[in-house]
């Protein structure tokens, strides 16, 4: 009865060693196969995609960075590893006239990096949108993670375009005119809106503050249509 008893559990144990030696061989397989994909982050609206606007730098900055962020399946490394990628033709911002692309790498000991992109102010961005469409490639460090997160977008201009001016904006901000979302923009310091109610309605408090202050020095603000600008 002990021998068959020692039999059992010696064969639990050839058992539990090779799951054991099968674990570490998946995770040392993942180990040394390296990829990298592009990541926003967890509390950004979009992570494939971002958005810059020059309108609220002064007229004399004609020049800024905007980074194209990214993080990596695997271990870290102690050297620097190169990431490649490639600018999609469809592109309508054109390279070494709109941007130029600065070091393509992941650093040693980091899980996430960026690709920093040198953005110029061209004229043609006060009435246009420039899109940079771009791919990650296979490199001599990394294959290519997730393929939701292969690619990224961005979209630069030098022009002040309007969200969709929904029932909920309508609601927080009053009725549309550019002259109001100016003050908005100008009072605000940003051109992009959240889409969460308590957030509109914190900006909206703060525009009409700020309206109720510029009226005190100047008057009543008149948008193109004649009309006073107001909050609710």
């Amino acid at each position: 009865m002990k021998a068959f008893a020692y039999k059992i559990l010696g064969l639990m144990l050839v058992i539990v060693s090779v799951a054991s030696c099968k674990e570490n061989d998946d995770l040392s397989m993942y180990e040394n196969d390296p990829k990298v994909y592009f990541w926003g982050g967890v509390n950004t609206v979009t992570a494939d995609s971002i958005g810059y606007n020059f309108i609220l730098l002064p007229t004399s900055q004609t020049k800024d960075t905007i980074y194209l962020p990214l993080r990596i399946m695997g271990d870290v490394a102690d050297y620097d590893r190169e990431v490649e990628l490639e600018i999609v033709d469809s592109s309508s911002a054109k390279e070494h006239i709109v941007f130029e692309i600065g070091p393509k790498k992941v650093r040693a000991n980091s899980f996430t990096d960026s690709i920093p992109v040198y953005i110029n102010r061209t004229p043609d961005m006060t009435t246009k949108i420039l899109k940079l469409y771009v791919n990650l490639l296979p490199s001599k460090d990394f294959k290519v993670g997730y393929d939701q997160y292969k690619d990224f977008k961005v979209s630069i201009t030098d022009q002040l375009v309007p969200p969709t001016w929904s029932f909920t904006f309508a609601a927080v901000f009053g009725q549309f005119s550019m002259v109001k979302f100016r003050f908005m923009v100008a009072t605000l310091q940003r051109v992009t809106f959240p889409n969460l109610p308590s957030e509109l309605a914190a900006m909206g408090s703060k525009c009409k503050v700020a309206l109720a202050a510029y009226e005190a020095a100047n008057g009543p603000l008149y948008d193109e249509n004649g009309l006073q600008v107001v909050f609710p």
